[in-house]
């Protein structure tokens, strides 16, 4: 018992001598980013505590982390000196991206500004013969923990449902709004209600559904590398009520990523949706195409009120990140292994309807917040 102690106490004085207060912050590179945008990221930071190096160490970590996440930063380089008088001088370089931003849709294009005013503010639109759309986001609300989103318009999007042994697609017109609030909890934590609507045409002006919901959503998110996922994870739960359906959902989402070298790179996803009740056919879960199952197929079992998934994926970096126009760049070969299903009634059993699994090889094209794969 006296040895356990003495170990104890030994540890807790060794790590007293060796803790650090934080002295300055030096931060070079931001012409336009506001210098509380930046320190937003640093969520571990406190002038008061006290830091042992190893805690200093992954503190820093996660800030470059953070940082380069955004998109709105590279070149990142964190450096500290110690002084005598037990403290750091903490140091931090980095470069800022171009903040204007653009994408192309298959009926539409946008554009738009991140960090405005160097303050962590966005403003999205999406232009398109009928397609109008208008988004904003605070990242940090008067640099607090909390945030915010509003977009606001109409969008042309695929109506999906199964019929008899094959799928229907109808172009939709969707009159859409929402709204969304947020709290960073702890560091890499986050959750947020949104409140949405949406009422769907066809394109003839016929009506064809009206829906609303609440949902309640929380995120753990600890990866890093930009724009393509290098290593980290991810788990985000989402519960949701539909107004009108009268149904309540449950959806998880979970990744994981790991490096197997320089430019191999290992990722695992797995994600399910489960529902209460039953789903308009705009709510439902569907898992077909690049963004799904990676197929055109028309197997049955890839719509319905419930479903599960899994992905695995083994990336090759051949070509390192580069700054291209106004995007960062990064072109990968991508090996993938993924299956799932998608059913309607709770008494059916998953496993017995039509589980579908593909596989293949594919080219992944980043360029900042999205990507195209091939």
């Amino acid at each position: 018992m006296k040895r356990i102690f003495f170990i104890l106490f030994f540890w807790f004085l060794v790590g007293s001598l060796f803790a650090v207060k934080i002295e300055d912050i030096f931060i070079r590179g931001n012409s336009d980013s506001n210098s509380r945008t930046i320190l937003f990221y640093f969520f571990e930071y406190d002038p008061d505590k006290d830091y042992t190096p190893g805690e200093l160490e992954r503190a820093l970590q996660n800030w470059a982390r953070r940082l380069e996440r955004t998109g709105w930063f590279r070149n990142i380089y964190v450096t500290n000196e110690y002084t005598p008088e037990n403290t750091v001088r903490i140091s931090l370089e980095l470069t800022e991206s171009f903040f204007y931003t653009a994408q192309l849709f298959d009926r539409a294009v946008g554009f738009g500004k991140q960090n405005i005013w160097g303050k962590g503010k966005e403003i999205f639109f999406e232009v398109g013969t009928f397609q109008k759309k208008i988004t904003l986001i605070d990242h940090m609300y008067n640099f607090s923990p909390f945030f915010y989103q509003v977009s606001l318009g109409t969008t042309e999007e695929d109506l999906v449902e199964y019929r008899g042994d094959f799928y229907q697609t109808f172009l939709t017109l969707r009159q859409k709004g929402e709204a969304l609030v947020g709290w960073h909890v702890f560091p890499d934590h986050i959750m947020w209600v949104s409140l949405g609507g949406q009422s769907i045409v066809q394109t003839n002006q016929m009506p064809l559904e009206r829906g609303g919901y609440l949902s309640l959503s929380y995120l753990v998110d600890t990866r890093r590398g930009y724009p393509s996922f290098s290593s980290g994870w991810h788990w985000q739960n989402d519960a949701r009520w539909f107004f009108l359906s009268g149904g309540i959902s449950w959806e998880t989402t979970a990744s994981w990523h790991t490096p197997l070298g320089k430019t191999w790179q290992l990722g695992l996803k797995w994600h399910h949706g489960l529902t209460y009740g039953k789903l308009q056919s705009s709510e439902k879960y569907l898992l077909r195409q690049i963004n799904g199952l990676h197929t055109l197929s028309q197997s049955p079992g890839l719509l319905g009120d419930n479903c599960w998934d899994v992905h695995g994926e083994i990336r090759w970096k051949f070509w390192e990140v580069i700054p291209f126009v106004i995007f960062d760049m990064q072109l990968e070969a991508v090996a993938f292994l993924e299956g799932g299903e998608a059913w309607t009634e709770w008494r059916e059993t998953p496993c017995d309807n039509y589980p579908f699994w593909t596989d293949g090889i594919s080219f992944a094209l980043q360029m900042r917040t999205y990507s195209l794969d091939g």
